[in-house]
């Protein structure tokens, strides 16, 4: 049995522009693998902000606004990374 890889990790929506504070998004992760084949890995994902005073994110990819500014939202799996940006 041969095993299939991550090459890719897609986060949707690519770009979020909140209009104030304490409103949320929603991300979602979705790994494509070796053989073209993908899947929903949202909750499966590791997630982070790199600005977490401008924009949090919960293990399960939903994003608070918390400040003006950009932080970018990440999730990882499989050893790969897939960015999105938060801007407002």
């Amino acid at each position: 049995v041969s095993s299939k890889t991550v090459t890719l990790v897609t986060v949707t929506p690519t770009t979020w522009n909140p209009l104030a504070a304490n409103q949320t998004q929603q991300f979602t992760a979705v790994a494509t693998y070796t053989d073209s084949s993908t899947l929903d890995v949202t909750t499966a994902a590791t997630w982070a902000s790199s600005s977490t005073s401008v924009a949090t994110v919960s293990t399960t990819g939903l994003a608070a606004s918390v400040a003006n500014g950009t932080s970018t939202i990440s999730a990882t799996y499989g050893g790969i990374t897939g960015n999105a940006t938060v801007s407002w």
